[in-house]
């Protein structure tokens, strides 16, 4: 089996640890933001990115860093964080995975990055990527969009 790097981002409103190490995430968004409003739109509180990446464990430590971007048709797009991850940060751990007698040693990281308030001009696309030695493995997007409504002004639940 061929085990390729993977990455994955959850956007959530708050984040809070707990004494025990538990991590609480409050609001967590699963596709889109959607505003119920005219532009501009804002998170005036900010948006949590949690991100996870996996792979085999590499012979060499890749160069690894996190890229934070908004995405929108009239605004092209603009880089809003790139985070170099420190070698440090880059732990060795079991996988999950095991192969008969073998377990898998995975390379693993875990990001959290907190983006302060947000205002929107047009709807867009928040992107977050890991970067390993210059190639970009997506991690995930959030949509900022408008809140959809039928003939009758009622709200259309997000699919």
């Amino acid at each position: 089996m061929i085990l390729n790097p993977y990455a994955s981002v959850v956007f959530c409103d708050d984040l809070r640890q707990e004494a025990n190490g538990k991590q609480l995430h409050i609001g967590v968004y699963n596709d889109a933001v959607l505003f119920d409003g005219p532009l501009p739109w804002a998170l005036p509180t900010g948006l949590w990115c949690l991100i996870k990446y996996l792979e085999p464990y590499p012979e060499t430590l890749p160069t690894l860093a996190i890229k934070v971007r908004l995405e929108s048709k009239a605004g092209g797009v603009v880089d809003l964080i790139e985070a170099p991850v420190p070698k440090t940060d880059i732990i060795p751990q079991k996988g999950p995975l095991e192969f008969e007698k073998d377990t898998v040693k995975l390379l693993a990281l875990s990001m959290n990055i907190q983006l302060s308030t947000l205002v929107f001009q047009e709807p867009a696309k928040l992107v977050v990527v890991v970067v390993r030695d210059g190639e970009e493995i997506s991690a995930g997007r959030l949509r900022i969009s408008q809140l959809s409504r039928d003939g009758a002004g009622n709200p259309i639940p997000a699919v």
